[in-house]
């Protein structure tokens, strides 16, 4: 397999928070969690775990996407 071709791992953060177990044993489908970030926050994109990106969240066609805003360099 060429190198160019090799498959990678993309994840989107999306937001984060923090539950007491109580509340996390308590979940229930259709339950609300609150995030921390505003919707209007950079999503943090990161590559292999990595993070590389900053990038807004968007549609295309039928699908949510992640449009890349910056590099974020480390």
């Amino acid at each position: 397999m060429e190198l160019k071709h090799l498959p990678l791992n993309l994840q989107v953060l999306v937001g984060s928070t923090e539950l007491p177990l109580t509340a996390y044993h308590d979940l229930q489908v259709g339950d609300i969690v609150l995030l921390e970030q505003p919707l209007a926050n950079p999503l943090t994109v990161s590559v292999q775990d990595e993070p590389l990106f900053r990038g807004s969240v968007g549609f295309c066609e039928t699908k949510k996407a992640v449009r890349i805003d910056e590099r974020i360099y480390n």
